[in-house]
């Protein structure tokens, strides 16, 4: 707008200026940046989120359009820009009585082009500017000689057009949300829904009383002449010079503008227990509307929001966590609860320092949900307790178990990465770390329930039901042995027998008789009652042997051996080994007289006598059948005779006696 226009309307007041706030050689009037901040003047007034458009590229804040001696900032009457908010003027001077809300954002007093915080979070326009220009004072204000800020007060690295007077409304102020408005004005910088202020991290919060995101300013906290409340002020403070805002996580992102400031892989809005059904890290769902001072009151779908900077701190050590690498103190890193790797266990994703997008977000990170396995709402990084499902453990067999055999108990679990603990019911902890238990039986030891536990990103289940194992009553290792027998077999012949004969065991159990290890020159068959046949390779004429199991039917891993030895040599009467005792009581064991070679000669002839020459028994072509019985009767208990002939023409037959015993 001219100055001329103004010309003829009464007396012109004209502003003598030798104001330079910036102390750059260059008075406010011409300064393009009148507090050398980063922003330019008319920069600094574009906030379209509380409908300020950008002044006029010819329009300077500091100087004086309409000639009338007041500063345009604080003219109460002027007509350069009609879309500029009025201000009040009590006494009709001409001058507002408050600076103008346009020229004012935060509401100190301070016009914005002359504020070096012109939001009040705590972060200085500098820093917030983005351009990364030198500030080794940290005053707020860009370092250097006058010579560097030109003509125009507009520092030259970020001078698009130097030295111009326009340049100013070539500088596009950073806007990191997109919210339209922009940095310097924005509470909420990244929209993550914790204010700046708190990102900072300076511990200005703690002067934010009514949680509006901005400093407090009182009478007991005022400001300085460049906008900055008494606790970062220099001027106020004792000339402590303002930190840099925190960048916690060493990523090149400042925490107000990084959605996950910790690296962790959880986004900074769920860490401060805010609302973010689409996982984007920005508070709400979609692109949240905002209000003026940037920060977000309701998102896409017009739910309500309230930024915060009161952090959430779940296990109360003074770590908010959003920079907490472990928030529930449960000793598992939340990094490892969100599900991501950590082999170096610095509490951030992958090894080293993770790559970041432009948001601070880990490239690796960023599940569609931050896990909760235990579906009761609360996220498992700051979930203590959990209700993780376990179902009772299992046998590799079945619950009976027998003496001095291993027992294999196993667990299951849906989680994956889960640690098994297993306990007695005493309590003692007798496995970690793997869903498998192994443990012994023995006849000393009492068999008692176990139980499993799970241990899952710091949860752990409630025990198992327990699983109880019977321990079977199996004798003692004496109380059976199998014994070495021999026999003789005829070249070409055959042999049956019984390998039990001769062996010690009880009745009162079940056992059961395997080959163990087969014969070399011929073949065996063997039945689980200990009854065998041998037939030697045709021919054949030596040596030959096999072994055999005898063993506890219930628990077969029990057992003991012994070793049949075969003389496998002629055809002699005398090769044929007939027991001497049978006990026929129909217990399938030792019940008939068993001639073993009785298969080899059909032609023989076995007669049995009583003790005073009666014949009890006779019969040819003996198949292993006599019961000790006469004409279907039974015999009494006693000794009887016998006559074995393998051929009725033969002269030589085999004589013995046979005991029967009955119960």
């Amino acid at each position: 707008m001219s100055r001329n226009k103004f010309c003829g309307c009464g007396k012109i007041g004209v502003i003598q200026y030798s104001i330079d706030t910036d102390k750059d050689g260059i008075t406010d009037d011409v300064d393009l940046d009148d507090d050398n901040d980063g922003v330019s003047d008319v920069q600094e007034f574009c906030n379209l989120g509380k409908g300020f458009s950008c002044l006029p590229s010819g329009l300077d804040p500091s100087g004086d359009d309409d000639l009338d001696g007041i500063p345009n900032y604080k003219d109460a009457i002027n007509d350069y820009n009609g879309s500029l908010q009025g201000c009040v003027d009590g006494n009709n001077d001409g001058i507002c009585d408050i600076i103008n809300a346009s020229y004012d954002t935060d509401g100190d007093n301070i016009p914005d082009h002359l504020d070096l915080d012109s939001d009040n979070d705590g972060i200085t326009d500098l820093d917030e500017a983005g351009h990364n220009q030198p500030d080794i004072d940290r005053n707020g204000v860009i370092d250097g000689a006058p010579s560097v800020f030109g003509i125009n007060g507009l520092y030259d690295p970020i001078d698009k057009d130097v030295n111009s007077l326009t340049a100013g409304s070539k500088i596009t102020p950073i806007d990191t949300d997109g919210d339209s408005v922009p940095d310097h004005d924005d509470l909420d910088s990244d929209n993550d829904g914790i204010y700046d202020l708190r990102e900072a991290d300076y511990g200005y919060e703690l002067a934010d009383l009514n949680n509006d995101g901005r400093i407090d300013v009182n009478g007991t906290n005022p400001v300085d002449a460049n906008g900055l409340p008494s606790i970062i002020s220099p001027a106020l403070n004792g000339n402590k010079p303002i930190g840099y805002p925190k960048d916690y996580d060493g990523d090149g992102v400042p925490d107000w503008h990084d959605l996950d400031s910790d690296n962790d892989g959880i986004n900074d809005v769920a860490e401060a227990s805010l609302p973010d059904d689409d996982n984007d890290g920005i508070i709400g769902t979609g692109k949240p509307k905002v209000n003026g001072d940037g920060v977000a009151t309701a998102d896409s779908k017009g739910n309500p929001l309230t930024a915060t900077n009161k952090p959430t701190d779940t296990d109360g050590d003074g770590i908010p966590d959003w920079h907490d690498a472990d928030s529930d103190n449960d000793g598992i890193k939340d990094v490892i609860e969100a599900g991501f790797s950590d082999p170096d266990n610095d509490g951030q994703v992958g090894t080293g320092k993770p790559i970041v997008n432009p948001f601070g977000q880990p490239k690796e990170g960023n599940k569609s949900k931050t896990p909760d396995f235990d579906k009761d709402g609360i996220p498992d990084f700051r979930d203590t307790e959990c209700n993780l499902v376990l179902d009772k453990p299992t046998l590799t067999n079945s619950e009976d178990v027998c003496t001095n055999s291993d027992i294999i108990l196993y667990a299951q679990s849906n989680y994956p990465s889960t640690n098994f603990v297993w306990y007695n019911a005493s309590g003692d902890t007798l496995s970690k770390n793997s869903k498998s238990l192994v443990i012994n039986a023995n006849n000393t030891k009492a068999i008692s329930p176990y139980f499993v536990q799970i241990f899952y990103n710091g949860c752990k289940s409630t025990l198992s039901d327990p699983l109880q194992v019977k321990l079977k009553a199996i004798p003692l290792n004496a109380d059976f042995n199998a014994v070495n027998d021999s026999y003789r077999v005829a070249i070409n012949g055959s042999l049956t027998s019984n390998v039990t004969l001769n062996d010690a065991y009880s009745n009162a159990f079940n056992w059961i008789v395997a080959v163990a290890t087969a014969p070399q020159n011929g073949t065996v068959t063997i039945s689980t009652n200990g009854e065998f046949t041998y037939k030697p390779n045709n021919g054949y004429k030596g040596a030959d042997k096999f072994t055999y199991k005898l063993a506890y039917a219930d628990c077969p891993d029990i057992f003991k051996t012994a070793e049949v030895v075969l003389d496998v040599n002629n055809d002699n009467v005398d090769d044929c080994n007939i027991p001497n005792i049978i006990t026929p009581n129909d217990d399938d064991e030792n019940d008939v007289l068993i001639i073993p070679c009785a298969d080899s000669y059909p032609e023989s002839e076995l007669t049995v006598y009583n003790r005073w020459g009666s014949v009890v028994y006779n019969e040819r072509n003996y198949k292993n059948k006599w019961k000790g019985t006469y004409n279907g009767d039974l015999l009494p208990a006693g000794t009887y005779y016998y006559t074995y002939k393998l051929k009725p023409s033969d002269s030589k037959c085999k004589v013995g006696y046979v005991t029967i015993v009955r119960d």
